[in-house]
């Protein structure tokens, strides 16, 4: 018989949306920096026996958006853990697949050699030993995805394979240490049997799409105003800043006050209050002093918060040289917002012809001055 068995969906029970034991790990999971994912309660049980209280539960049910929402609260690494059989490690492989465009850090216990669960190994002979041997073999998505390739059929056909390569490429792109890439990269061509410097050429052109994606999701953020995208780029620059140097945070109060972007100005006053308090900045610490607010953008708020901190692409450096320069850019992304609200002011109930000779006399005086500026 079945070891789990699930109950019906009803109008006030979600399957899709529960994570067993979440309330009572989250505390546990942002003070270690991590929590397990597990198939059943069972599961949580038997680590909890051997001191590891920072552990949820799918219970049975397929891993979903629902899921990442909660876990991207927790802003910790995950850590999946599902049965050793051939069923846990092919769902394993499913979660690997929906994680890998999430922006979240995970990695898996490794299961080689091991077809039990938690639940099974913890009341064996030696269980609590094992078990904690077990849980800390942990290896990366891309490290369990070859070696599940491995351990299966062999990759036959030419679009199998090709599949494959693609299916890694996002993982791939998200590397940044060049050994440890080259190291990947060799490993996929040898199990793909495609030439390395193919996939070299695939892994480019993701990585240009990606960059491409980022800055069209924050163009699309305002698309009534084209300015917007570098203003919300350099808003969200200080931002990621502010999350990570108290420097910034100092910059932020003297010299900015106050963003454009109401969710971006919200954060920083959190950030802006949580440091006055506690002197230092902890994103955990943070999002639960937003959490504790309760009120209806709470969830967006961690969300977005979460999001950035976790984005590589920004500098590492925060000297007074580089805000100062992401600010000029706000600062003249500001001034032409102001200069087009003036300018849409000016043609309201006009005609044609008199918009087109406001029109003409504004470029006109705005070349005169580029040039005196020259």
């Amino acid at each position: 018989s079945p070891k789990y068995v699930n109950s019906p969906e009803t109008k006030l029970f979600h399957k899709s949306d529960i994570l067993y034991n979440f309330h009572n790990a989250k505390q546990f999971a942002r003070r270690e920096g991590y929590v397990y994912i597990l198939e059943g309660f069972m599961d949580v049980f038997a680590l909890d026996r051997i001191g590891i209280q920072s552990s949820v539960a799918l219970m049975g049910t397929a891993f979903t958006e629902e899921h990442i929402k909660k876990l991207r609260s927790l802003n910790v690494e995950l850590r999946i853990c599902l049965d050793g059989d051939r069923p846990g490690q092919t769902a394993a492989m499913k979660m690997i697949e929906i994680l890998k465009d999430s922006g979240l850090k995970y990695v898996l216990v490794d299961s080689r050699g091991n077809t039990k669960d938690p639940d099974d190994i913890v009341n064996e002979e030696d269980g609590e030993e094992k078990l904690k041997k077990y849980v800390f073999n942990l290896v990366s998505p891309l490290d369990f995805a070859f070696n599940y390739y491995q351990s299966t059929s062999p990759l036959t056909g030419v679009e199998e394979r090709k599949n494959l390569v693609i299916s890694f490429l996002p993982i791939l792109a998200s590397i940044n240490s060049t050994l440890e890439l080259d190291d990947y990269l060799r490993k996929l061509s040898n199990i793909t049997k495609f030439d390395i410097e193919s996939i070299k050429d695939l892994l480019r052109k993701t990585r240009n799409r990606r960059q491409e994606q980022v800055e069209d999701a924050f163009r699309k953020f305002h698309p009534e105003r084209k300015a917007i995208k570098r203003f919300v780029l350099a808003e969200r620059e200080i931002l990621f800043q502010m999350i990570n140097n108290r420097e910034a945070v100092e910059f932020y109060e003297s010299k900015i006050e106050a963003f454009y972007d109401v969710i971006y100005r919200r954060l920083a006053d959190y950030i802006v209050e949580y440091v006055k308090i506690n002197k230092t900045i902890d994103v955990n610490g943070l999002i639960s002093s937003i959490e504790l607010n309760e009120d209806e953008k709470s969830k967006e708020l961690i969300a977005e918060l979460t999001e950035i901190a976790f984005e590589n692409f920004h500098p590492n450096d925060c000297t007074d040289e580089y805000l100062e320069s992401v600010l000029a850019t706000i600062l003249e992304e500001k001034q032409k917002m102001i200069e087009e609200s003036t300018l849409e002011k000016m043609l309201q109930g006009k005609s044609e012809l008199e918009k087109a000779r406001i029109i003409a006399e504004w470029n006109r005086q705005k070349m005169k001055k580029n040039k005196g500026e020259k």
